[in-house]
């Protein structure tokens, strides 16, 4: 007697199984595929020409370019009114690029306040180069930072500030170095909340995974906290900014601005600039209406605080 050894070939029912299971795999894989690419459209709107400079406005501005790893990242300094002045970090959103007449606006009301400003564009925006990705952002984020501190701007003389997409950019980059502030303009708390927000009907959370994780990370953050956000932010929900706010450590301040996602700084006039210079006056000591510190500050440490940080001054090109 013999005996048939039963094959796919030969046997209908196995067949099936295991035609139902690549049809399974190959539309996970395309729903998988699909999601990603609509969540890089989604997250990034790119655009490569630059308008305007701050000169056209008044402000007295120095081009910064670095070149590191396979990128480049082009900026603007704006040196604060005395030398040993705050200056901040502006990591920008996720549409445009540095030359955006109210990117220029929020400049130029920073820099009354006796602030310097370091802007910049990340790669695929305005003259940068490089990838859009999470780890790009933070690298191009990361470096103009020790650019900061290669011109001799201690830690304690910087402060971090992220608006929408660069709300997570910058709060990253607040648990691997040491820098006087974090301030948050209309932060959300990852990218997946952010698909769930935008459509509720994609399942898109698992595709997503942890990206842009601004909620799981703000715990981390040690220094003083300030988030802006507006109810009427057309965006970015209210509730979002306000689990991150509940997360975070104090000193932690929380400012409800009005107006709609990009304009609430603007819209809501005093309330965001009072705001801001309570802010630093009772976290950091600097009078914004004298523009000097009125209160001995901690001028930081080393700029290295984690593992995490794996860029050094040695590894960038100053072009600047």
């Amino acid at each position: 007697m013999t005996t048939q050894k039963r094959t796919a070939g030969n046997n209908p029912r196995l067949r099936r199984l295991l035609l139902s299971f690549a049809g399974a795999a190959v539309l996970a894989g395309g729903y998988y595929l699909l999601v990603r690419q609509l969540a890089y459209r989604m997250t990034y709107h790119f655009d490569t020409v630059i308008k305007t400079t701050p000169d056209t406005i008044g402000l007295r501005y120095s081009p910064v370019e670095l070149d590191f790893k396979g990128r480049h990242v082009s900026g603007w300094y704006l040196p604060a009114a005395r030398a040993d002045g705050p200056t901040v970090l502006y990591c920008h959103g996720n549409a445009g690029n540095i030359s955006g007449e109210l990117r220029l606006c929020k400049a130029r009301l920073l820099h009354d306040m006796g602030l310097g400003v370091l802007m910049f564009d990340y790669g695929g925006f305005g003259q940068s180069r490089g990838k859009a990705s999470e780890a790009g952002l933070r690298a191009d984020a990361r470096a103009m930072y020790y650019r900061l501190a290669g011109m001799g701007i201690e830690p304690g003389r910087i402060i971090l500030y992220g608006e929408s997409l660069g709300t997570a950019v910058a709060c990253a980059l607040a648990t691997e170095v040491n820098a006087a502030a974090l301030i948050l303009e209309s932060p959300f708390t990852s990218l997946a909340d952010m698909g769930r927000a935008t459509l509720p009907w994609l399942p898109a959370g698992p595709v997503l995974g942890d990206s842009y994780a601004t909620l799981r990370r703000i715990a981390e953050i040690k220094m003083p906290l300030l988030i802006f956000h507006s109810r009427e932010d057309e965006v970015v929900p209210f509730s979002q900014a306000r689990r991150n706010y509940e997360a975070a450590r104090e000193p932690k301040t929380f400012i409800e601005l009005s107006g709609g996602h990009s304009d609430g700084f603007r819209s809501s006039g005093p309330v965001y600039t009072a705001g801001l210079k309570r802010f630093l006056l009772e976290r950091l000591g600097f009078d914004a209406a004298a523009g000097r510190y009125v209160r001995a500050r901690d001028p930081g440490v080393k700029i290295e605080r984690t593992a995490g940080v794996k860029l050094n001054l040695k590894d960038l090109k100053n072009r600047g």
